[in-house]
């Protein structure tokens, strides 16, 4: 019987907690999200511990930067062995372009949040961007063809 499909976020403030968290939960979940603060800390030493408890990993860093630099970091992630990082959609086509081109023969996905619930309602809506991210497609590299409809 396969896990649920539950990734467990570890954002916990130590390595050695997330390492524990990991170790307890790894026979009912999915995989694992590691956010910013373990990724700027413990960083790839403990993804590569991760990974050997056989579960996918997320990195939940949101990338949102010059397009070259995004690339660099989602070429790095999938070095690391990561399945799945994430970029800040906002970061607008070029950049989204760039996180894509950076994934070709690499087993890493790549996920674009277009919205933030956090941001305040004025920032979210409407989006200057969002006719560009409706029609953006996902490539055969991230395992479809098929627009992204957006709701």
């Amino acid at each position: 019987m396969s896990p649920p499909p539950i990734l467990v976020a570890l954002d916990t403030p130590t390595a050695d907690e997330a390492r524990r968290l990991a170790a307890d939960l790894v026979p009912h979940v999915a995989g694992f999200k590691v956010g910013l603060e373990l990724l700027m800390g413990p960083g790839p030493s403990l993804i590569a511990e991760l990974r050997e408890l056989g579960r996918p990993i997320f990195v939940d860093a949101k990338l949102h930067d010059i397009p070259n630099t995004v690339a660099g970091a989602v070429s790095a992630a999938s070095r690391m062995g990561v399945s799945l990082i994430d970029v800040h959609g906002l970061g607008g086509r070029a950049m989204l372009e760039a996180a894509v081109g950076a994934l070709p023969a690499m087993k890493t996905r790549l996920l674009a949040i277009t919205d933030f619930s956090k941001l305040p309602r004025c920032r979210r809506t409407p989006c200057p961007l969002c006719p560009q991210l409706k029609s953006i497609r996902i490539t055969p590299t991230m395992g479809s063809n098929k627009r992204i409809p957006r709701p």
